[in-house]
């Protein structure tokens, strides 16, 4: 059992101590301990591997990087411990009670417990076997914060929390339980910690109860596999986490406009008379989703074929879908109705998870959601995506609905695996219940890309690794109506993915009979994709005028910013420079940056020939003139982000105004399209969209006024 939230008794927990003979290894170095054997290697540059016990049972694909130990491990044993030495790493293990110290270059990232009282003796064991698994406690320095754990709804400094990493069908946004999880954390001071398991984690940040001045980690599982990176920068870290478990493809380009879907469509005439009236309305509009009951039916799904009641001819309405320039997105869930055609042959065949008790397929009863009359909710079997054969079949049965005109699948669910099932791959305990959602999406997302050429999903539920299967949405929050919080204390999973390693969605308009209530926390607020009526919504408007309080002004960037010179050569100038550095201006909800760049003629065009959809909420790219920040600016400016061109030869006088993220990467070659389209401008893997507008007559004369100066 977990320990008391409130009041965990440490006199029951008996903290390692011993550190038996040490047998060096190809990366590191292996010992013995009072529970068992602990084995530190330098996995990669900048990671070190750190494991206790056995780890046992299969490994799931959480992790798909292979170790790269950098030349020069050294081990150093002494009578108080044993050290690695991995660059410019270094990994002391302390015997009595047994603790470690990450250090670089001779600083200390981070250690276990110093909470103590009289005579040194410490509160909490460093390192422990607990009746569920594996206890660690790690200092935490004053007001040090600590970020990551995958998708929670409070702030993004989980100091002071109690969080559980662990899959749950969240149903709102109000409490601990969440859709997507990841047993990751990062500290700003330079360290980040990934527990390599499917088992549930407890983290306990500075928590109260517990203690104010540790990290606790509560491992349910026989083994403690933990791996600790250090970067000089927070993105260094999370760059070396993704590069573990793996990073995103980049999705569609459509997959970034606005999707509508509703609870429920009642038939195809509904469906495509909503997809006419959102184009005879010229409401920008890019996807429709076809969700639950809207095209199955209600009694005998899942399964791969529409509802022939209320389809005679699915193929002709997805083809009227796309001639309205509509990409079409329909629902699945992971499971088979105990009432459908399906069932009893999985479950002769193995195909569904089992109930050890009886060895009959396990059956989830819905409860109060079998009653809802919207969607009701059969008792259903749970594809077993451990077995090879039901993998397949589920992958490939996807084939016939791609062939029909379905662009992508709503991989809902997977959040209802019962512990201690029984799958073909045996897994201990209650593992298969937090890594079942990325089976699932894998399998989705690999049947996508055998018949799109590209892998994409909207998925729902997550653990460590989800990110590698684009694209994941927000959940079920209930709409409220009120304004988001400012950035600094945003609550939105949608604001906060960045931080904590989750990938981001694009806009969804969903609701209960009608498609203009939208799905809270789907995308941040300065969206540059967000239509008007979303932007009402989330309480800001295109170009970043927000309705909620005004920010605090920050100081600006000391480092100078720098442009390329059409002739060779840069040309530097200090962020406050009136007139051609940066500068913030003020406004309601958010803060702008203004640069000023002098294009001048002889600057090569570029060119993309990509077609804008009729009605779609994308921008087509034409061509500008190209230019180029070559300093990065190491500085994240909140809200609107607003960037001047002001120049004379082929394209004088181009206001270009920003309404996506921060510049943090720097800025690299721009594509633009002036009278008030969109623009992309960012590196070729992740462009930063824009605005472009014609300047006045009176700045492109000033402009080129001091061009010619």
């Amino acid at each position: 059992m977990p320990l008391d939230p409130l009041q965990p008794d440490w006199s029951a927990l008996a903290p390692l101590a011993e550190l038996g003979p040490v047998e060096r290894t190809a990366a590191g170095f292996r010992a013995g301990t009072e529970a068992g054997s602990i084995e530190v290697s330098a996995f990669a540059p900048g990671i070190l591997r750190l494991t206790f016990g056995e780890v046992s049972g299969p490994d799931f694909g959480i992790i798909v990087a292979k170790p790269e130990p950098p030349p020069g491990t050294d081990v150093e044993d002494g009578e108080d411990g044993v050290a690695l030495r991995s660059g410019d790493l270094r990994l002391a293990l302390r015997r009595g009670p047994l603790r470690l110290a990450l250090s670089r270059d001779e600083q200390v990232l981070l250690q276990s417990t110093t909470d103590g009282t009289f005579g040194e003796k410490l509160r909490l064991p460093p390192f422990a076997r607990t009746s569920s698994g594996w206890l660690a406690a790690l200092a935490l320095e004053s007001c040090e914060a600590v970020f990551g754990h995958g998708e929670m709804w409070g702030p993004l400094n989980h100091r002071g929390l109690l969080l559980r990493s662990r899959v749950e069908d969240a149903l709102g946004v109000n409490a601990e339980a969440s859709y997507k999880n990841a047993p990751f954390a990062w500290s700003p001071r330079g360290w980040g910690l990934f527990v390599h398991t499917a088992a549930t984690v407890t983290h306990v940040v500075g928590h109260p109860p517990w203690s104010h001045r540790s990290y606790v980690l509560e491992v349910e599982d026989q083994g403690l596999d933990l791996f600790l990176i250090a970067g000089d920068r927070p993105a260094a870290i999370v760059e070396r986490y993704t590069w573990l478990t793996g990073r995103p493809s980049r999705p569609p380009r459509w997959s970034l406009g606005a999707w509508f879907s509703r609870a429920f469509y009642k038939d195809a005439e509904e469906v495509l008379g909503t997809a006419r009236k959102l184009r005879a309305r010229n409401i920008p509009a890019d996807v429709i989703v076809l969700d639950g009951q809207a095209w199955q039916d209600s009694r005998t799904r899942f399964r791969f074929e529409f509802d022939p009641a209320r389809y005679p001819d699915p193929k002709a309405v997805l083809d009227e879908l796309h001639a309205l320039n509509f990409k079409v997105c329909v629902w699945e869930y992971p499971m088979v109705s105990v009432r459908g055609p399906l069932f009893a042959d999985f479950e002769a065949k193995g195909w569904l998870l089992k109930d050890p008790a009886t060895g009959r397929a396990v059956v989830h009863d819905w409860g109060e959601a079998s009653l809802d009359p919207l969607s009701p909710l059969q008792p259903s079997g749970l594809i077993d995506f451990t077995h090879p054969e039901a993998y397949e079949y589920w992958r490939d049965g996807h084939a016939k609905l791609f062939e029909l005109g379905v662009d992508v699948i709503k991989s809902d669910f997977g959040e209802q695996v019962p512990p201690n099932c029984v799958a073909h791959a045996t897994a201990e305990g209650d593992k298969l219940h937090n890594v079942y959602p990325l089976l699932y999406h894998r399998c989705v997302f690999e049947a996508t890309a055998r018949a799109r050429g590209r892998g994409f999903v909207l998925a729902r539920a997550g653990w460590a690794g989800s990110q590698r299967f684009p694209t994941h949405w927000g959940g079920d929050p209930r709409p409220t109506g009120r304004r988001l919080p400012p950035v600094s204390a945003a609550r939105s999973p949608g604001a906060s993915r960045a931080a904590r390693a989750m990938p981001r969605t694009s806009a969804v308009f969903w609701g209960r009979r009608t498609p203009s209530s939208m799905s809270a926390g789907s995308r941040p607020p300065s969206s540059p994709h967000t239509s008007a009526s979303t932007a009402r919504a989330l309480g800001v408007r295109r170009g970043g005028r927000g309705r909620g309080p005004p920010l605090a002004r920050p100081s600006l960037p000391a480092d100078p910013i720098s442009r390329e010179l059409p002739g060779g050569g840069r040309e530097d100038r200090d962020a406050g420079d009136a007139g051609h550095g940066a500068r913030f201006s003020r406004r309601a909800g958010g803060l702008g940056l203004r640069y000023a760049v002098h294009v001048r003629p002889g600057v090569a065009d570029r060119t993309d020939t990509s077609a804008r959809r009729a009605g779609s909420s994308l921008p087509a790219a034409r061509p500008v003139a190209r230019f180029r920040l070559g300093r990065e600016l190491r500085w994240r400016p909140l809200g609107s982000v607003a960037l001047v061109v002001d120049g004379h030869g082929e394209r004088p006088g181009l206001d270009c105004r920003c309404t996506g993220h921060g510049f943090d990467r720097g800025l690299g070659p721009a594509v633009g399209q002036a009278e008030g389209k969109v623009a992309e401008v960012g590196s070729a893997s992740s462009a930063t969209p824009i605005c472009w507008r014609r300047a006045s007559k009176a700045a492109s004369r000033a402009a080129a006024s001091r061009s010619s100066t």
